[in-house]
């Protein structure tokens, strides 16, 4: 790979770093309010899609920091 096109992976991948910790945040805020859903509420059909969504967002990061990986050993 010659160096302009490793320069400009080395950009992308530096903005989905971001992203993806940008996303983890989002996250977090999201499974503390799972967390912190009163016990008589928890069985609720609102509780679960939070923590539904919280999964799928999860799962996002994960894809994303993947992906990270993958244009790092490509960069190297």
């Amino acid at each position: 790979m010659n160096d302009r096109r490793r320069n400009r992976l080395s950009v992308l991948r530096d903005a989905l770093t971001a992203l993806a910790d940008e996303i983890a945040e989002l996250q977090e805020e999201e499974q503390a309010a799972v967390d912190n859903t009163p016990e008589s509420l928890r069985d609720s059909e609102r509780a679960q899609r939070s923590q539904e969504c919280s999964d799928q967002i999860e799962s996002a990061v994960e894809s994303l920091r993947s992906a990270v990986d993958d244009l790092e050993n490509a960069i190297a």
